[in-house]
């Protein structure tokens, strides 16, 4: 049944893009998904309108450490943050969590009900985390 509902597979956005810093948060937002996805079909004399709404995101950061969010966020508002306090190569994972529903209408009256939920395969990421340190040079030391 939900095979049948083409849902888009989600994209993770991750800021800052190239590389995260140690102790600085990065944020997590879903590219390209994040609203209801709806297919139609025509059953004899029924129309049946089948919707998949996201309801949750579920991320994994590759340390450890997990997040659920209801929202896909987006790149000035992320779904979630999170700190990574050693540098390094994660894989991040996301999986989103649907709430089906189905509608019909046709000559006998019409309805709808409940599909439950279902949840997307995962998709991985990797995100590199580097080190940045500061150095303090004496007063008229020759910076490089």
């Amino acid at each position: 049944m939900w095979s049948d509902v083409p849902l888009p597979v989600p994209v993770p956005g991750i800021n800052p893009a190239t590389a995260g810093i140690t102790q600085l948060a990065s944020w997590f937002w879903v590219r390209g998904g994040g609203g209801p996805v709806s297919v139609t079909a025509e059953m004899g004399l029924y129309t049946v309108t089948a919707t998949a709404s996201p309801v949750a995101y579920q991320w994994e950061f590759g340390d450890g450490a997990s997040a659920v969010s209801a929202s896909a966020g987006g790149e000035g508002a992320p779904s979630v943050t999170h700190t990574y306090l050693e540098k390094g190569t994660y894989i991040v994972d996301l999986a989103v969590e649907y709430a089906g529903s189905y509608s019909f209408a046709g000559p006998a009256g019409a309805g709808s009900a409940s599909l439950g939920s279902y949840w997307q395969p995962r998709v991985s990421t990797p995100y590199t985390v580097q080190e940045v340190r500061s150095v303090l040079l004496p007063p008229g030391a020759a910076q490089r």
